[in-house]
């Protein structure tokens, strides 16, 4: 929504100097878009042991084309 595309930066930073690295949605969407919706539920779910085995579960298909279209009735 809005410059969101731009404007939203992703960052990760190793611990050294010049070890941080800035990524913008936009680049991402491009690159690898399930990543924005992973990291988006990752930070839904909470803090503790359960949290990776539930985020293994997640399953994530980029596009309209994914393996259970035919189960769901489109309202068109």
């Amino acid at each position: 929504t809005g410059k969101k595309e731009d404007e939203k930066e992703y960052d990760q930073y190793s611990g050294y100097q010049g070890g941080r690295k800035v990524e913008t949605f936009k680049n991402i969407m491009l690159r690898d878009p399930e990543k924005i919706i992973r990291h988006a539920v990752s930070g839904m779910l909470p803090k503790n042991k359960h949290r990776d085995p539930r985020l293994a579960r997640l399953h994530v298909y980029p596009g309209e084309n994914y393996p259970y279209a035919d189960k769901f009735k489109s309202n068109k």
